[in-house]
């Protein structure tokens, strides 16, 4: 039987190790985020949690048994996550 170890090393000792390896360079540094850009992503993200708050409440109103309508919407709302980041790599960046 063999063992696989995985062993944790950084960019900057590979580049020690071997002058060949390229190291590459974050693309945006924190300092050029713009707090706009985090105001809308908490405005966004908020507003997501309370639209699935609403339609688990609806949901358990209209048709009952609020264990599984909430399970229902929250696995939906992941689901559809999970389509929305699968889809996101054939989007092109230009």
């Amino acid at each position: 039987m063999k063992s696989v170890f995985f062993v944790s090393i950084s960019c900057g000792q590979l580049a020690a190790l071997s002058p060949r390896w390229y190291c590459p360079r974050p693309v945006l540094s924190r300092r050029y985020v713009s707090p706009v850009l985090l105001g809308t992503v908490v405005v966004i993200a908020t507003s997501g949690l309370v639209y699935e708050l609403i339609a688990g409440a609806l949901a358990s109103y209209v048709l009952g048994d609020s264990v599984l309508q909430f399970s229902l919407v929250i696995g939906l709302y992941l689901f559809a996550m999970g389509i929305g980041s699968y889809l996101s790599r054939y989007r092109s960046t230009s």
